[in-house]
């Protein structure tokens, strides 16, 4: 079992992995009014929706928190979705 000691696991290498605490204060001001500052992210899912959507789209207004979000049967659909919301806007 000497070798034992040698040996590198990974699992066990990522299992002691920590991540940095999470700032009690914002780095940036907030946005002051809506519309000003939005946040957004297109994440694709592993199971396709019953009417054929594999991605989504997030919208969030900095100011309000208010988020919007978009399904979408393929991912070049983001920026007229966004074209569509900013005329909301």
């Amino acid at each position: 079992m000497d070798d034992a000691t040698d040996t590198v696991c990974e699992t066990c290498i990522q299992a002691k992995i920590t991540r940095m605490p999470v700032p009690d204060e914002r780095e940036s001001n907030l946005a002051e009014s809506y519309g000003d500052r939005i946040h957004t992210d297109t994440w694709a899912s592993d199971v396709t929706s019953l009417g054929g959507n594999k991605y989504i789209t997030t919208w969030t207004d900095d100011a309000t928190r208010w988020t919007k979000m978009v399904p979408q049967k393929e991912k070049n659909q983001a920026f007229p979705a966004y074209k569509a919301l900013k005329a909301e806007l």
